[in-house]
């Protein structure tokens, strides 16, 4: 769980796995209790990044598992707004009072990108875009692309994965497996 006290002193936000299964945001008063859900879905709030004014910032998988994305949204769980400009997978760190933040990205198929953001969502400078990099990987094929697919466990569960298959990969061969599995508190990790 994380708690987080609002300056006024008598209103705190949790983050907790709903009896869905979802771990989601809410606000609480010390006096009343529960006041309202701020987040709420068929998805998971991942991180909490911070609150700004009267709204919440925090990263999810709402657009998809294999998805890292920052929105934020009211205290009273409207307005939501997607503030990452691209699919992929955000690491956020704001500044103190989230005027700013650092946003390292990267997706499947591209090394990652570091920029600086302001509290909008608005691009103020990209610090490494790795564009040397992703275009020497593209010419040059020396990494093989993930093959994402998703499959459902005898007890219903729909789980995604990926695949790695050597660059030369001959169909009609046999190939050893590798295989990386851990499924932790909080993981979604197969």
């Amino acid at each position: 769980k994380t708690f987080y006290f609002l300056p006024d002193g008598k209103r705190f936000i949790v983050r907790e796995e709903t009896s869905a299964g979802y771990m989601h945001l809410y606000l609480y008063s010390l006096d009343k209790g529960l006041l309202n859900p701020i987040t709420q879905g068929p998805w998971e709030v991942t991180d909490f990044v911070g609150v700004r004014g009267n709204k919440v910032y925090y990263t999810s998988t709402e657009g998809s598992p294999l998805h890292r994305n920052l929105y934020r949204i009211g205290l009273n769980g409207k307005h939501k707004e997607r503030l990452t400009p691209d699919d992929g997978f955000y690491k956020i760190s704001p500044s103190a009072d989230l005027s700013y933040y650092i946003a390292e990205s990267s997706t499947n198929t591209t090394p990652t990108r570091t920029e600086i953001f302001n509290a909008n969502g608005k691009s103020v400078r990209m610090l490494e875009d790795n564009a040397e990099l992703r275009e020497y990987l593209q010419q040059n094929g020396v990494i093989a692309p993930r093959e994402f697919f998703s499959f459902t466990t005898e007890r219903g569960d729909t789980l995604c994965a990926y695949m790695v298959k050597p660059l030369d990969f001959d169909p009609s061969r046999r190939y050893p497996v590798l295989l990386t599995q851990y499924s932790g508190p909080g993981s979604q990790r197969v």
